[in-house]
């Protein structure tokens, strides 16, 4: 009953083509594909239209050209926010659902805020369908969030432990035994993508970079 989405922002036009093809081929079902708008997704944009991707999800920006090109091209358009103005911002630039990303989430970062400080807000302000996203991994969780106004929710770091998942034994183990307090929310793994917020698993090169006095990028230890 989940929404299966295909991260695709850094594949190149002609494999991402390949890759839609195959999910088409293996389920009957809807699927969605992300696109981050931090870098330029003109062409890839196109080969999931081309390709007939029923839902397009864009996160780290509102583009309003590239939101009424997926409606065009028959997609559905989930925009990520991390906060008031920007659902406001993504439902006035006709999106259809809007994706509230709270400060808890894993990976690359969008919000400053906690997704519960956030949820009775937006869902005061807008009126599209609000997904929650951040920290939910079980159904404590889900329930919460649809307690506080979501109509959906999305989960991502939670699938990384499913048997198809192809991460490495060793970083599922880490993932398995984590806490709350192992977690760091820095600016610290930035190669290619400068000044995004990405939250990790506290490991060697953090513990020694904050030892270092957490000094910018041509100033950390062990750098490149």
């Amino acid at each position: 009953g989940a929404l299966g989405t295909l991260a695709a922002s850094w594949t190149d036009p002609h494999v991402l083509g390949e890759q839609i093809r195959q999910i088409a081929a293996s389920t009957d079902q809807p699927f969605c594909v992300n696109l981050v708008l931090a870098f330029d997704q003109h062409d890839r944009l196109e080969v999931v239209i081309e390709e007939g991707v029923s839902v397009v999800s864009f996160s780290w920006g509102i583009d309003d050209a590239m939101i009424s090109r997926a409606h065009e091209g028959g997609a559905a358009v989930l925009v990520q926010v991390g906060g008031v103005a920007e659902a406001k911002r993504a439902e006035a630039a006709g999106a259809d659902l809007v994706m509230l990303q709270g400060v808890e989430a894993g990976g690359h970062v969008q919000s400053a805020t906690p997704l519960h400080d956030l949820l009775p807000a937006v869902r005061t302000a807008v009126g599209r369908p609000i997904i929650a996203a951040g920290g939910i991994g079980d159904h404590h969780g889900v329930r919460r969030a649809f307690a506080a106004g979501a109509d959906a929710v999305a989960c991502g770091t939670a699938f990384l432990a499913a048997h198809e998942a192809d991460v490495h034994p060793r970083y599922l183990d880490r993932l398995i035994r984590a806490g709350a307090d192992d977690t760091i929310l820095t600016r610290l793994f930035d190669g290619g993508w400068p000044d995004a917020p990405h939250r990790v698993l506290r490991n060697e090169t953090v513990v020694r970079w904050e030892e270092a006095g957490a000094p910018l990028r041509g100033a950390r230890p062990g750098e490149d």
